[in-house]
């Protein structure tokens, strides 16, 4: 189950050159580079990426849980920030942004993005988006 993502990617993203050294590479989810096959294991032949980039995990919050996602995305900016700022300003990075994956609601529901991790997220260049499941 997918929970609350840091996702950065571009077309001329050399996502190798950005991960050597950076503190955020043990926690990465997956790497892929433009070219390479979005799914190798179970289509090796199929599409291909378009883009180079990182997925890292931020929660391990499931889907139903946004609030304690937004906590885990909170801390996780702040105990990141410096290496964050880095990504978003490395060379060939088109898009970061922090994707809460939550579970579609049978009826109505708003979701509520707490001011400290809209300007944290902001203030680094990072944005939010959510992805329903």
């Amino acid at each position: 189950m997918m929970s609350c993502m840091l996702r950065a990617l571009g077309v001329e993203f050399a996502v190798d050159d950005f991960i050597a050294g950076s503190s955020l590479f043990p926690c990465a989810h997956r790497l892929y580079r433009k070219g390479e096959s979005m799914f190798p294991v179970t289509q090796p032949n199929g599409p291909m990426d378009q883009h180079s980039g990182i997925n890292i995990k931020v929660s391990a919050a499931q889907r139903n849980q946004l609030a304690a996602q937004i906590e885990d995305a909170i801390a996780y900016l702040e105990n990141n920030q410096e290496e964050l700022k880095r990504l978003c300003n490395f060379p060939g990075v088109e898009v970061v942004g922090l994707d809460f994956g939550v579970k579609l609601p049978d009826e109505f529901e708003s979701m509520y993005f707490m001011p400290k991790l809209l300007y944290l997220a902001g203030s680094i260049g990072i944005g939010i988006e959510i992805t329903y499941y």
